[in-house]
């Protein structure tokens, strides 16, 4: 799971890897990048009232079985499905604190209050809709 997490932090561009898919593939390639990533879920317009009321984030297209949210540096698709994908989705915080206490007071629900990492990021977990878990990591309080 944890492996999963980093590969999707590296993914969405919260945590630099040493080799790009550039450097992986043969001298003189193109490089690939990230442009979106799609979540499955059950329940789209629930989700989407979640994430409008508790991230703050409206789609910029919607129809009955998808919806776009354009966020920095790619975009989120919703998909709707027959089952919830598992998923974790990080998000880059100046302050993970602030905004964990900003996201719950409005409405998320906690699954880890905010920690320093052994991996050297602060972070913290809550309840996204379906069977997404929403991440925050960001930089330590107190750098050693």
């Amino acid at each position: 799971m944890l492996k999963t997490a980093i590969c999707l932090a590296v993914a969405l561009g919260l945590l630099s890897a040493d080799v790009s898919v550039s450097q992986q593939a043969e001298t003189g390639a193109e490089a690939l990048e990230v442009g979106h990533i799609h979540f499955a879920v059950t329940d789209l317009p629930s989700a989407l009232v979640w994430f409008e009321k508790v991230v703050q984030l409206k789609p910029v297209f919607r129809n009955e079985r998808m919806a776009i949210m354009p966020v920095k540096p790619i975009g989120i698709i919703l998909d709707k499905s027959d089952n919830d994908g598992v998923a974790t989705l990080g998000f880059q915080s100046k302050d993970v604190d602030r905004d964990y206490q900003r996201l719950v007071g409005r409405g998320a629900v906690s699954l880890e209050a905010p920690n320093d990492k052994p991996y050297g990021v602060r972070g913290a977990y809550i309840k996204g809709p379906g069977s997404l878990t929403i991440e925050l990591e960001g930089p330590l309080k107190n750098p050693n």
